[in-house]
């Protein structure tokens, strides 16, 4: 299987979320039975905590409760050691870390249990990644890479698969595009290379149906 299944944990709209014209959080929810019952029809499931993102931990029994039901990828708001050992702690398989991942932080802890993702554009500065120079730095430390198109992310109008395409070229590891991936054909076409997508909102709004 080619395709992880990217949830989020939010309940309130942002002010930027609302200028970017992002409405994931409409498709989002906590309600642990509905999670539960998508998450088993997927090979690989990622959970990203948003609130936690934001300095909220409203979702930590959430997430030790669907981790003990299936092998789940967790991240969001992870910045330091303390952040990786909490996750490992509710019994995360493995951590996700983006925009905070440095050898400093990462050194510390084994590498098959780190994913790094990659921002095409660095969150705090809204400044473009060098995405190739952030891979090889940080190569060592992970055991997977995610490539995230922050400009696509969540809009449900296709991913960069072209710079997607082009980054994997760059590791031997399993490494996944992550944003606003929509349509069947993009997940072929990253089948193809041996990518992975990481598909979240379109799931929700059902526009694969049994085409995963």
């Amino acid at each position: 299987f080619f395709v992880l299944y990217f949830f989020f944990f939010f309940k309130q709209k942002t002010a930027y979320e609302i200028y970017q014209c992002d409405w994931s959080s409409d498709v989002c929810s906590s309600d642990l039975l509905e999670i539960a019952d998508l998450i088993m029809n997927f090979d690989k499931v990622n959970i990203i905590d948003l609130d936690r993102h934001y300095g909220k931990n409203y979702n930590e029994e959430i997430i030790s409760t669907l981790c003990s039901m299936k092998k789940c990828r967790v991240g969001g708001g992870v910045r330091k050691s303390e952040d990786i050992e909490k996750l490992f702690s509710l019994g995360a398989y493995k951590v996700i870390i983006t925009t905070c991942a440095t050898p400093e932080l990462l050194r510390n802890f084994p590498n098959e249990r780190i994913v790094v993702g990659i921002d095409s554009i660095d969150r705090r500065t809204n400044l473009p990644n060098d995405v190739p120079e952030r891979m090889k730095i940080l190569e060592p430390y992970a055991s997977d890479f995610q490539y995230i198109c922050v400009e696509t992310d969540g809009k449900m109008k296709g991913g960069d698969l072209k710079r997607g395409i082009e980054y994997a070229k760059l590791t031997d590891k399993p490494y996944a595009v992550v944003g606003g991936i929509t349509y069947p054909h993009e997940i072929d076409s990253l089948r193809n290379k041996g990518i992975y997508a990481v598909v979240g909102r379109a799931i929700f709004e059902n526009l694969f149906g049994d085409k995963l």
